[in-house]
């Protein structure tokens, strides 16, 4: 066999290998190796005003907002291939939440590896909820 062929067989194997590591790897390792090459990651948004969903690159995380609170833009402190940290405000038009009661509802629904943190802003009818998540936990 040539040369030249032998280079273009192997780099074709090779090819193929990758190709079924990264399309079986979600199978396997329960990981969003897909996203691999996405720039905009990680993301955090709230989805029909209700859940705070939180995008990685190797994972999600998302929980549920206090009931009838209206969620400011989620703000990122630090963040990872698989791993966020971050807060976001809460305030109440209507009735407040009490941050006890807020923590007490969300407390074992939440996902290996979420914490979630609740503040009550003094002076105001907010609350600082602080989430963070690491995929390893």
């Amino acid at each position: 066999m040539k040369p030249v062929t032998k280079i273009l067989s192997i780099i074709a194997i090779a090819v193929a290998c990758i190709y079924l590591l990264v399309s079986s790897a979600p199978l396997f390792l329960n990981s969003k190796i897909e996203r691999f090459f996405e720039d905009d990651l990680p993301s955090v948004t709230i989805e029909n005003g209700t859940d705070l969903y939180c995008r990685m690159q190797a994972d999600d995380f998302s929980f549920p907002l206090p009931v009838g609170g209206v969620a400011s833009k989620p703000e990122i402190i630090s963040s990872g291939f698989d791993s966020i940290e971050g807060y976001v405000l809460v305030s109440f038009p209507d009735a407040v939440v009490s941050a006890t009661t807020y923590q007490k509802s969300i407390q074992g629904s939440l996902q290996n590896g979420g914490v979630i943190t609740v503040k009550e802003e003094p002076g105001s009818s907010q609350l600082k909820v602080s989430f963070s998540y690491f995929g390893d936990r």
